[in-house]
């Protein structure tokens, strides 16, 4: 099921939220991790993970289904 094309005010805001939450997860798993890494790195990480979930998600949802034949 495709909803359709979003609009580009709410593409905007999956885009900003998505890397937001990406980018403090992986700082949060990285500071919490048993040998402690940079937060830094782990938002790198995380916002980087963001990106690509966030470009597919979008990119799912903003492709329409193909046409299938009509039965006869």
């Amino acid at each position: 099921m495709t909803l359709g094309h979003l609009p580009a005010r709410y593409q905007v805001a999956i885009w900003v939220v998505g890397l937001i939450s990406s980018a403090g997860l992986g700082a949060w798993l990285a500071w919490s991790m048993a040998l402690p890494v940079l937060p830094v790195s782990g938002a790198v990480v995380g916002a980087l993970l963001g990106i690509a979930f966030v470009a597919g998600f979008l990119h799912y949802f903003g492709t329409a289904p193909e046409e299938s034949p009509a039965r006869r």
